[in-house]
């Protein structure tokens, strides 16, 4: 407001003084002042009014509602059996898209790769690795059918985080718990993290593999952690993934859910758990599987919201 209020009686001096040099004296009626001025009177306003129009359209420059891209070929699940799931990470704003591994959107926040049969193809891996370049998660839910997998590509996605990926069952019968499930030990959750999400207090899972957390050289970008873990006696036969795997844990904390970040990829990350039962609408209100459930799901809405520590 006030530089547009200086600009007339700038003008002002700069007429009087070229009319001083002329040796005239100025006019009496200082009409040109006057009508520079009007001018200025209504300028103000304007700038007012520009202003305002910037604060109607703040609204359209927010982030855009997150784009969820559920994964439907390789034999995941079909999307349809996790509705309920997907209501809670999409949310009132959310978008929620289902498609083949190929066609996963470079602008989605979170990608679902649900207890897949068959490898993903090194391709579709380029894919996903655009995808956590912008700052995706990868939500990674491995079969709880108990049988053999052979999965190259998806490992060589979870050793991008310094994650291996194990297959092998934990079947330690000292903690089953009802229908064989077995029991888990809960993590505290990350400084940031909405405790509350979580406040369930049982925390199983079906036919729970597990993870081992490597430190390759060179890869101080990652932080990661585990959400869940279980402190098992004894395994199903090994099924490959970490070499030389033997064939019975004696005391072994084996980790079943856990997430990890690149901090170099805009905070791309891997949440991966051990099983998938637990994720179904017909389970959703599965005693047992309430705490599993529920600590899954605040761990994805922890990463795409970004508030990391």
């Amino acid at each position: 407001m006030r530089v547009f209020r200086t600009v007339p009686a700038l003008l002002l001096a700069a007429v009087m003084l070229c009319g001083c040099g002329e040796g005239t004296p100025p006019p009496e009626e200082t009409a040109p002042a006057e009508t520079a001025a009007a001018p200025a009177e209504t300028a103000a306003p304007a700038s007012e009014t520009v202003t305002e129009a910037q604060a109607e359209t703040e609204p359209v420059t927010e982030a855009d509602p997150p784009v969820i891209y559920y994964i439907t070929d390789h034999g995941t699940v079909d999307p349809s059996a996790i509705s309920l799931a997907a209501e809670v990470l999409t949310g009132e704003d959310g978008i929620y898209l289902t498609g083949a591994a190929a066609d996963v959107p470079e602008d989605a926040k979170a990608v679902i790769l649900n207890a897949p049969q068959e490898d993903i193809t090194s391709e579709e891996l380029k894919a996903l690795d655009v995808c956590i370049e912008g700052g995706c998660t990868v939500v990674l839910l491995l079969p709880a059918n108990g049988e053999e997998l052979r999965l190259k590509y998806i490992e060589r996605l979870t050793e991008e985080f310094s994650v291996q990926t194990d297959y092998d069952l934990v079947t330690d019968e000292t903690r089953t718990e009802g229908e064989g499930l077995i029991s888990l030990d809960q993590i505290g959750p990350p400084e940031g993290m909405n405790a509350a999400l979580f406040a369930a207090s049982a925390q199983c899972m079906n036919n729970v593999r597990s993870f081992h957390f490597v430190r390759f050289d060179g890869f101080d970008n990652i932080r990661q952690d585990a959400l869940l873990e279980c402190t098992a006696d004894s395994v199903g036969t090994p099924f490959g993934g970490v070499q030389d795997d033997p064939e019975t844990f004696t005391d072994e904390c084996l980790v079943t859910m856990l997430y990890a970040r690149d901090v170099t990829r805009q905070n791309g990350a891997l949440i991966a758990a051990g099983s998938s039962d637990f994720l179904l609408d017909v389970n959703a209100e599965t005693a047992a599987y309430q705490g599993t459930r529920a600590w899954l799901l605040a761990a994805v809405q922890w990463m795409m919201q970004g508030n990391f520590y």
